[in-house]
């Protein structure tokens, strides 16, 4: 298990907090800032309504109470991704009531050559912002942190024994969702240290866990980003069987920086904040991409007959999330895969909800 970021987090840095994955973490690095991904504690009751409406999607809800309760009290600012409604929601509050500084980045849905350099053109904008801010990116400081980010990707493929876009091969289920947990909020040096040292003591997955296997089919997690619980409820359910990870702490998390290669201080800074937009954009899509992207990844895998069911994590009030599982639902007609549909709000009450549909969704297909 890898351990808490607190104990990994670099005291000399302070900490930005951020919530969505096309929030570029190494821009955030090279400022001098420790990223920091913000998720609601399922085991906190932390959930008031008082900032945001109870209607609102409760990834947001639940930050926005942990913030206003403190259960973030040494945040230098954040950093919120106009990714969706509710995500703009969430910075038009905190933008109001924080004592932090509250920065928009707004990432561009489709994937094509226009959004590509849109978006580089707002990570040069969010760089400025830090600049005048007393925190300054330069070409050294953003040519180390895209070498750092990329050390972490070459090692963890050396841990997974390869990799094929959806789960580390050789890595558990839940450790592979606590690796990409740790690493959203650790200091990456002492992530990669972390890596490394698990890499000469043991590559095998700890027993009881499920490795995956190149092609090997196996269940998908899909959906919005689900709550730790689900994926131990998953890891310790389905025996064997290899957990395809699609969300933001899984394959939309660890995405390729090989657009980093060769890049370091004595590259151009626009050429890096290109090879950012670009690894940003190039990522595994999510919902917010319906109509360009997903699509064609539920078909890849489809077709690739590597899906012997799939488990579609709902969060209530979720337009993106709802639209998303109808496509996929109707692409699943006649093809004998079954899914089951499993909505939370991010509590641990949800889970003991739902705990008995996933056990017996997983015996039926294991």
């Amino acid at each position: 298990m890898f351990t808490s970021t607190e104990q990994s987090v670099n005291l000399h840095r302070p900490k930005v907090g951020w919530l969505c994955t096309y929030t570029p973490e190494e821009v955030i690095y090279a400022a001098g800032f420790q990223p920091y991904r913000l998720l609601p504690d399922e085991n906190s009751n932390t959930g008031n309504d008082r900032l945001l409406p109870p209607t609102l999607c409760p990834y947001t809800r639940r930050v926005a109470a942990a913030l206003e309760e403190g259960v973030y009290p040494d945040l230098k600012g954040l950093v919120v991704a106009n990714s969706c409604n509710a995500m703009l929601h969430l910075y038009n509050v905190l933008r109001e009531r924080s004592d932090r500084f509250v920065y928009l980045l707004d990432p561009p849905r489709r994937f094509e050559q226009t959004a590509v350099e849109y978006f580089a053109a707002q990570i040069g904008r969010m760089i400025r912002f830090f600049a005048d801010a007393g925190h300054p990116v330069t070409r050294e400081s953003l040519g180390a942190a895209l070498a750092l980010y990329r050390e972490t990707g070459f090692i963890l493929e050396r841990l997974a024994g390869g990799g094929n876009g959806w789960v580390a091969d050789g890595i558990g289920t839940l450790r592979h969702y606590e690796m990409a947990l740790a690493a959203s909020r650790s200091s990456r040096e002492a992530f990669n240290r972390q890596l490394g040292a698990s890499l000469d003591a043991e590559t095998a997955a700890p027993a009881g866990e499920n490795p995956a296997g190149p092609g090997r089919p196996g269940l998908l997690l899909t959906g919005a980003p689900p709550p730790a619980g689900l994926v131990k409820l998953l890891a310790a359910g389905s025996l064997r069987l290899p957990v395809y990870q699609d969300s933001c702490i899984g394959s939309r998390y660890w995405h390729s920086k090989d657009n980093y290669a060769g890049l370091d201080g004595a590259a151009a800074i626009d050429e890096m904040i290109y090879a950012v937009a670009l690894t940003y954009m190039q990522k595994p899509p999510c919902p917010r991409s319906l109509e360009y992207s997903r699509e064609r990844i539920y078909r890849g895998l489809l077709e690739k007959k590597l899906l012997k069911g799939i488990v579609y994590h709902d969060l209530n009030f979720c337009d993106l999330s709802h639209y998303d599982y109808l496509m996929l639902d109707k692409m699943l007609e006649g093809s004998g895969i079954p899914i089951l549909k499993v909505r939370t709000e991010l509590g641990q009450r949800d889970l003991g909800q739902v705990q008995t549909r996933v056990e017996a969704f997983l015996e039926m297909i294991t």
